[in-house]
């Protein structure tokens, strides 16, 4: 792995926490050049590459659970107390090492001119009708809590801590179905990009493999899931105008007159389901269809294209309403609703945004606040105005 940087105590940082993780079973490529300028720190591959080869592997064993590492913020300084019962030396040695690249690097003070949730305070009421797009969910109830300034949520610096580390660590399940989170060090160097490299557990490690989205540039790009923009914004800070799908609000749907669909937004994640293999290529996007006590049915998140993969959400649809039918219906009864729920789907969608742009439109805010939601929903709105119709699909 080769080193360029504008700071000589984060590069010998760094170097020691690579030699450390190297010595304990990790791999990093010869070309892999992490650099750094100033707080910004990115991936490349440099010389001649093959996409989708591998460029670092990383022991399951050395990525740190992140509850036991304690780890607060003090006047835009990091802190960690690692709890030895959990953690092994190694581990301990790991965190410590990454909380004094971080310090080194000045990562908190940076991270907090994107944070999204301190600027939001200043104006609640204009986060308000983004929270709406989202089922309720862990992340973003913490967000609006601290938004809010509700009781019990966590102090400003434990937020900003867990907010920071939200986007390097990644969550893996244990034998007993709970989700477990692990900071990545060094991986979570990897800038997002919707078509980055996934992150995947093989063989007791984690490997991450070569994808240079962006022709003419030699960085490396990870994908930190199937997010749209709406997501990446509450969760990250930043806007990505350039992803090529939305993710539907919650809202219920009628399939058939009997049967009572409920679409959920609480993210797209991947799942052991089988899929029959004219569906393959959706695995990693289909929902999985849960049957309620009552008779109803519920999907924890659609996925709307607009440019790319134009027939997904129609094929999902058809699926789902099969399954729910369970061959009770005719094909052609099934396609006139894949039609109708397509667009009671799109126009909900579109009335959302529309409905966000006009609660926002008088409401005093800061400018730049105002414009980046404004941005958001104009974004989301393109995308669905765009949406793929084509009734010959059939």
């Amino acid at each position: 792995m080769i080193i360029k940087a504008d700071n000589k105590q984060a590069a010998e940082k760094l170097k020691a926490l690579k030699t450390l993780m190297v010595e304990n079973g990790a791999w990093f490529h010869d070309r892999l050049t992490v650099i750094i300028s100033g707080s910004d720190v990115r991936v490349e591959m440099t010389g001649p590459t093959v996409h989708k080869m591998p460029i670092l592997q990383v022991l399951e064993d050395l990525l740190v659970p992140y509850h036991a590492a304690n780890m607060t913020v003090k006047d835009n300084l990091l802190y960690c107390d690692p709890n030895l019962d959990i953690l092994s030396p190694v581990q301990a040695e790991i965190i410590q090492h990454v909380i004094d690249f971080f310090n080194l690097t000045k990562k908190i003070s940076a991270y907090q001119e994107q944070w999204i949730a301190p600027k939001y305070k200043q104006a609640p009421a204009l986060f308000e009708p983004l929270f709406a797009a989202k089922s309720e969910m862990v992340a973003e109830t913490k967000i609006a809590d601290f938004v809010r300034g509700e009781a019990g949520s966590m102090s400003e610096e434990e937020f900003l801590c867990w907010c920071f580390f939200q986007s390097r660590f990644i969550g893996k399940g244990d034998e007993s179905g709970k989700m477990n989170l692990y900071v990545m060090p060094i991986i979570d160097f990897l800038n997002h990009d919707y078509r980055g490299s996934s992150f995947a557990f093989k063989d007791g490690s984690l490997l991450v493999k070569n994808v240079q989205p962006f022709s003419g540039r030699c960085e490396c790009y990870a994908a930190y899931g199937r997010y749209d923009t709406l997501d990446l914004f509450l969760s990250y800070g930043f806007i990505d105008t350039n992803i090529p799908y939305t993710v539907s609000v919650p809202m219920e749907i009628k399939v058939f007159d009997s049967c009572l669909l409920k679409i959920e937004n609480r993210g797209i994640h991947r799942t052991n389901q089988r899929v029959p293999s004219k569906l393959s290529d959706l695995k990693g996007i289909l929902p999985k269809l849960r049957k309620q006590d009552d008779g109803t049915f519920s999907i924890p998140h659609l996925l709307i294209p607009a440019t790319t993969m134009p027939h997904s959400m129609r094929r999902v649809l058809h699926a789902l309403i099969t399954t729910i039918m369970e061959n009770d219906s005719s094909p052609e009864l099934i396609v006139d609703n894949v039609y109708r729920l397509e667009k009671e789907i799109i126009n909900t969608n579109v009335q959302f945004y529309e409905d966000v742009l006009e609660k926002i439109q008088d409401m005093e805010a800061p400018k730049h606040l105002k414009d980046e939601v404004v941005l958001v929903a104009t974004t989301q709105l393109n995308k669905l105005y765009k949406y793929p119709y084509q009734n010959d699909f059939f």
